[in-house]
């Protein structure tokens, strides 16, 4: 086996299709063994049906290795032939196998799977092992690597003292899977018997080796088993390599499909959820950016640790932090917000660590039982911003005025205008702080980039103000005007606009009239600056529905055909395609 692997312990696959060849080369198999029970593997039959007289075995495999296996793999082949045919000119097999390129030959399906009695009596008219004996002779005469395939020790110790160097000890047909057979010993008695194969072998030629394959070894942890007690040199797979995996990944692989509707109705359920605890906090919509923001509140909702709301003022980050509390099970209640803006550093760190001086004061930190909400972060000065970056990766701090360090593991949530790195870039940030909140932040959307959640966000706000539970409804020109806004202001903005909208309604439906009123000062006072260009509206929302024409139409409550004239109007047509 000189173009094997070097190392000590080698694996050959004994296959029967091509695609389990090249599989095979790339698990880093050292050499391939093309048998025709492979080929019946492949079939849905058990490898045992290779003994059967239904076809012509060698020119099966024959065919199998010119046709498929040589032209798709660079590994070692060995072929299997078969002498059972006392027709059969060994010689010509042998060079047959050597023309195709093979490396070696293996007697398969051999005599040596009959039992004693038949063994003797076909060995007795010239059909028995003998033969195959001599069939790995020619192969050997023919400057070809022999492996002898055997189910006795005798008939290993036969194969080495015609000088064939590799024995493949098969315990029996494989046992598991659908179409396995009943192995006929356990590990235990396997390693006893390739304990003594290998004795006897090495006996005869020091440099024998014993590859094993079948019977009880179904996975790697039995082959293991074995190996501890016998000192194998290598393993050859038939069933475990193909049939057995092919069964066990394609019964799963098919149910993960057939379980696929099944899946999305659990994944949209608990979607629901999410969005469902988002809405209670009062963040409404359904876009993407409100779907990603509830799939980040679930998967920190799972964990412990501190998290860190970051967006534009409006955007509804401490909301989206009462979310997350009610996912780990605090209460709003039990959220303590401490606002770095409005206090000065000396009372945030006594609120926080507390201190033993001046009468004493214990701190949040020392016994609180919920969660501490610390806003405004980036004007947390410098020193107190390291102090809490060490709480936060130890779970120790120091009271004011003492040396010994106090533990605790009240959770801390944090607010902020810009991104996490962001803020180290501009260094507002302190170091170890930043390193606690990495992979840690909700990143809370500004409600212009979600324009398609306005309308809700605005019947929502109106809902939760009308005193009666009646509200009226936005017309369709009406919801692309608010579309259009910029809304500088966010949900806060959202909401006072929606209170103005409900208290001056005249009648059941909000003209874009009544929505002009209120958004064109605010438009002047902002120098138009918040008004966004009806170029950039109509781009962005084709950009959101994959610039499709029709979705586009329907979203801008324009007909296709207006749509198709502002496309050209305003020369969006190279980004447009139909």
């Amino acid at each position: 086996m000189s173009k094997q692997s070097n190392t000590s312990f080698i694996v050959g696959a004994a296959i029967g299709a091509g695609a389990t060849a090249r599989a095979a080369e790339a698990g880093g198999a050292d050499f391939l063994v093309v048998l025709n029970a492979g080929r019946y593997r492949v079939r849905g039959a058990p490898s045992i049906a290779c003994m059967l007289p239904t076809g012509n075995a060698n020119q099966l495999v024959l065919d199998l290795i010119e046709n498929e296996i040589a032209p798709q793999c660079t590994l070692p082949i060995y072929a299997g032939l078969s002498a059972l045919n006392p027709e059969e000119d060994l010689g010509w097999l042998v060079q047959r196998a050597k023309s195709l390129g093979c490396f070696g030959v293996m007697n398969f399906p051999s005599v040596a799977h009959f039992s004693n009695e038949i063994g003797a009596v076909l060995q007795a008219h010239g059909y028995g092992f003998s033969r195959e004996v001599a069939l790995l002779q020619q192969a050997r005469k023919a400057g070809l690597d022999a492996i002898a395939h055997v189910t006795t020790a005798d008939q290993a110790e036969e194969a080495v003292q015609a000088r064939v160097r590799s024995i493949c000890f098969n315990y029996g047909w494989n046992a598991g899977g659908t179409t396995g057979i009943r192995p006929r010993i356990d590990l235990k008695e396997a390693s006893v018997i390739a304990s003594e194969v290998r004795r006897r072998i090495r006996e005869v030629s020091p440099h024998a080796r014993l590859l094993l394959e079948g019977g009880p070894i179904e996975t790697a942890e039995d082959l293991t088993v074995i190996l501890e007690a016998s000192r194998a040199d290598g393993y050859v797979g038939g069933s475990t390599l193909d049939r057995l995996p092919l069964e066990t990944g394609l019964a799963n692989q098919t149910l993960t499909f057939k379980n696929a509707v099944r899946d999305l109705e659990i994944r949209q359920s608990r979607r629901q959820t999410q969005l469902g605890a988002l809405r209670q906090v009062g963040l409404h919509g359904a876009s993407r950016a409100i779907v990603e923001l509830s799939d980040k509140l679930a998967e920190f909702g799972r964990i412990q640790g501190p998290v860190i709301a970051t967006g534009p003022a409006g955007t509804g980050r401490h909301r989206a932090l009462e979310a997350l509390a009610h996912l780990r099970g605090i209460s709003r209640a039990r959220l303590i917000n401490l606002n770095s803006a409005l206090m000065t550093p000396q009372q945030i760190k006594t609120k926080l660590f507390g201190r033993i001086d001046r009468g004493g004061t214990k701190g949040l930190l020392s016994y609180h039982s919920g969660a501490i909400v610390l806003q405004d972060l980036a004007d947390l000065p410098k020193h107190l911003q390291k102090r809490l970056g060490l709480y936060l990766e130890h779970g120790e701090f120091s009271v004011g005025g003492e040396r010994r360090r106090s533990t605790s593991n009240v959770p801390m949530f944090f607010v902020a205008r810009e991104p996490v790195d962001q803020l180290v870039a501009t260094g507002q940030l302190d170091p170890a702080l930043a390193e606690q909140l990495q992979g840690r932040e909700l990143a809370l959307p500004p409600l212009c980039s979600r324009p398609e959640d306005i309308p809700s966000v605005l019947e929502e706000a109106m809902r939760d103000l009308s005193t009666d539970g009646k509200i009226p409804a936005l017309a369709p020109l009406t919801m692309r005007r608010l579309r259009a806004y910029s809304w500088p202001g966010n949900l806060t903005e959202a909401r006072n606009i929606a209170g103005q909208l409900l208290s001056g309604a005249s009648s059941s439906l909000i003209s874009e009239a009544d929505v002009n009123a209120l958004l064109e000062p605010e438009e002047r006072r902002a120098g138009m600056s918040h008004l966004r260009s009806e170029r950039e509206v109509i781009l962005d929302a084709l950009w959101r529905h994959g610039f499709n024409r029709s979705k586009t139409a329907a979203f801008l409550n324009v007909s296709r055909k207006t749509l198709y004239n502002k496309i050209q109007r305003y020369g969006l047509t190279r980004t447009v395609a139909d």
